[in-house]
């Protein structure tokens, strides 16, 4: 798994979040590198239930989900991500980069043949991701309700993002 040498983060999935604009993948962020530091701080003091986890994990499936079908297909997850770039990066986002990287990931870590995946699927790369990222729950939890804010500000801003998935994505709108 390819970690980024300015954040600390998972590239293969998760966008980099640090404040420096030498992040590997390219997509800056100045919030998360705090959050990991200030959830690291909170190791030992953390009593998140675990259904609150699941509940934050599938609401951020739901997110991904764009035409509500119950699976995550390889171009809801490049729109959505596509989608994130635009929102830190505005105008200038590399979303040629992004769709690059988000078909490999869902390639490599989902799907080999890039079909659509139910959410157990997702559910337990995402899992993986979050491990990697930090055992604490608290932390997870911190982690999971960026994502979801993220996901929510893509559905918030473009409403129509599930109309126009697939243009977005490089097919036909």
């Amino acid at each position: 798994e390819d970690i980024c040498a300015s954040c600390g983060l998972a590239e293969d999935w998760l966008p980099c979040w640090s404040a420096d604009s030498d992040c590997t993948d390219g997509s800056p962020s100045p919030a998360a590198s705090s959050r990991r530091r200030s959830a690291g701080r909170l190791k030992g003091n953390s009593k998140v239930p675990p259904e609150r986890l699941e509940d934050l994990m599938q609401q951020l499936f739901r997110l991904h989900d764009l035409n509500s079908d119950g699976f995550l297909d390889e171009a809801e997850l490049i729109k959505l991500n596509e989608v994130i770039a635009i929102l830190h990066e505005g105008a200038d986002a590399n979303t040629s980069g992004v769709r690059q990287k988000y078909t490999k990931v869902f390639r490599t870590k989902l799907d080999p043949g890039g079909r659509p995946v139910p959410y157990e699927v997702f559910r337990s790369y995402a899992q993986e991701v979050l491990e990697g990222l930090d055992r604490d729950p608290q932390a997870q939890e911190m982690i999971l309700e960026q994502f979801v804010a993220e996901a929510l500000s893509c559905h918030q801003v473009f409403p129509g993002i599930a109309d126009e998935r697939h243009a977005l994505a490089g097919g036909p709108a």
